[in-house]
This record gives structure tokens, sequence and C-alpha cells, in this order.
């Protein structure tokens, strides 16, 4: 059962004006929309760096399903690390 009398953390970030909010103050990053959301919502990214061109042969089910993930992305050594929240 989930606790709702409990507080949330003031880090936690749940409703969309609260991600509008962390987009909108990213000051060192590149922010940008890149999608929508089957419910019509931004799905948002801040990008800090230039982006890393991987050698994609396969979608990830694709790749997976072959057991070779190297076909979705194939990183280079010592690439940068890639994280998505």
């Amino acid at each position: 059962m989930i606790d709702t009398e409990r507080p949330l953390p003031g880090f936690w970030k749940g409703s969309v004006a609260d991600v509008e909010e962390a987009v909108a103050s990213a000051h060192v990053g590149n922010a940008r929309v890149i999608a929508r959301s089957p419910g019509g919502r931004k799905v948002h990214v801040v990008a800090y760096g230039s982006s890393t061109h991987y050698e994609r042969r396969a979608n990830y089910g694709s790749a997976t399903g072959a057991r070779n993930p190297s076909h979705y992305a194939n990183k280079p050594e010592g690439g940068p690390p890639v994280v998505y929240i």
C-alpha cells in the first residue's frame, strides 16, 4: 500500500509543472523537446556535451532478441556515459 501521508523529499519532481521548471532551470546543458508522449506531453532532453554517433543496425528489441546489444548501440571504447531519467 502506498503511504500518501508521508511528505515527499524536496528533490522529488512529480508534476508536469515541476518537470517544466527543472528543465527551464538547466543553464549548463542544452535543453530541448525530443518527442511527445502518446498523451501529448513533452519529452525533454538536457544534453551536456556533443552526442556520440553509434553504428546502429537494429532497434533495441531486435538487438536483444539476437542476443547482441552491440547491434543497437556499438559504443566506442572510452565513450561518454549516457543516462536517461
